[in-house]
């Protein structure tokens, strides 16, 4: 059986064992969990509010075109 060449200047890096996989895995989701909250509890800013309500006035006027 042949043998596979070395990669010259090349080291290994170290894989996180599973425990320290699985620590990275859950700080990575607790941050995504606070980043998602925080977007969700950011308010809605006024020009987009006035958007919607014309949207909804468009829609209930029943006009085909958006702005009649």
């Amino acid at each position: 059986m042949a043998s596979r060449p070395k990669q010259a200047g090349k080291a290994a890096s170290p894989r996180p064992s599973g425990s320290d996989e699985a620590d990275e895995l859950g700080a990575f989701g607790r941050q995504l969990r606070r980043l998602y909250q925080d977007t969700v509890n950011e308010p809605i800013p006024e020009s987009f509010r006035d958007l919607l309500d014309q949207l909804e006035a468009d829609e209930e006027g029943g006009t085909d075109e958006p702005g009649r």
